[in-house]
């Protein structure tokens, strides 16, 4: 069995701008992934032409004239009309709790994404954790790390054993981190499901360079 072998254990994120995944609209939807610097939220729906407003709630710094930060709670209402699928915030948010959909819209079953976004329009990405403390078994190619010339740098490529859950699913450019010596890594290419007699595990390509 993979589980008698493996001698690590990993946290496997996620990079994304996205609030939550992509679900159909609620009355109110609770936010845990926040950006890791203040950014505006860009709405999208999809689905049924319906009209609607989404109100995004959350927290923004201010400060007052002895330069003293604070947050401070605020809101954003978005009203769509029935054939227009985005809206941004004109708020800047530090923090994003809850996204809340208007009945129509929710009545409307239509899909909602939503994603934090810069002032130059680009997507501003955070990591969220897939799984934590996950056993694994790393498996080294090759010891040597050859540097030809002046300002190279190293790639290692391990491969990674995870046994099969279904409660997750590994995707290229997660970040795996081993959570014994703090090592980071990409994964490289779709990870593949294998059989060890009846016992199935996910291999995984990895690299590892200076820029994580």
């Amino acid at each position: 069995m993979l589980m008698s072998i493996c001698q690590s254990r990993i946290t496997i994120k996620r990079q994304t701008s996205e609030l939550f995944d992509s679900q159909v609209a609620a009355s109110s939807i609770s936010v845990s992934r926040n950006p890791n610097t203040t950014s505006t939220v860009q709405v999208k729906k999809e689905g049924t032409a319906t009209a609607g407003t989404f109100t995004i709630t959350g927290t923004i710094t201010e400060y007052d004239s002895d330069n003293v930060p604070s947050s401070t709670a605020v809101s954003d209402t978005l009203s769509l009309s029935a054939y227009q699928k985005l809206a941004i915030t004109v708020k800047e948010y530090d923090v994003v709790t809850s996204v809340a959909c208007s009945a129509a819209l929710v009545s409307a079953g239509v899909t909602v994404t939503c994603n934090y976004v810069g002032n130059d329009g680009g997507s501003i990405e955070s990591q969220t954790s897939i799984v934590t403390d996950f056993p694994a078994q790393f498996v080294r190619k090759d010891s040597s790390f050859p540097v030809e010339r002046f300002g190279s740098f190293a790639k290692e490529k391990p491969d990674l054993l995870i046994p099969y859950d279904t409660s997750f699913t590994p995707e290229i450019a997660d970040v795996v981190i081993n959570d014994f010596t703090s090592e980071k890594f990409l994964i490289e290419g779709r990870p593949l499901i294998q059989q060890i007699g009846i016992g199935q595990y996910w291999r995984i390509s990895l690299a590892r360079d200076k820029n994580l």
